[in-house]
């Protein structure tokens, strides 16, 4: 059965974890692995972020189930599945402008680079760690 996410937001974000590593994750590392260096914390940030642009566009078609998709990455981004080894909350974290309502503003904010500063003609990124440090 399915946790609904209103009720366990955690159980659900358990299961899409586990499921998107077993079946995409793990084969995607892999694949890069075999091609490149890239530290493992800059790939499951990548990843966390990539929810975290899904639950933007989810936003933007003003899906009524606001506090679900929010909880559902909250408990996504410090899931064990998707941050590995690292200690809780390294791939990133959910801002809200108020913290006891959740249906504040938010943004998700990386706590690691995703490498597009280094590209020719990059910058930083929507939700990028170095934005505000010297």
């Amino acid at each position: 059965a399915t946790p609904d996410v209103a009720d366990d937001p955690a159980g659900a974000a358990d299961l899409l974890a586990r499921e998107l590593a077993a079946t995409h994750l793990d084969p995607l590392y892999a694949a890069v692995a075999a091609r490149a260096v890239v530290s493992p914390r800059v790939l499951r940030g990548n990843v966390v972020s990539s929810i975290g642009g899904a639950a933007r566009v989810m936003e933007a078609m003003r899906r009524p189930d606001r506090r679900r998709y929010l909880a559902l990455l909250d408990a996504l981004a410090d899931h064990p599945v998707l941050r590995g080894p690292l200690p809780s909350g390294a791939t990133g974290r959910l801002l809200r402008l108020d913290d006891t309502d959740a249906d504040t503003e938010w943004a998700f904010r990386r706590r690691s680079c995703c490498l597009y500063v280094r590209a020719p003609g990059g910058g930083t990124c929507g939700d990028c760690v170095l934005v505000g440090r010297a």
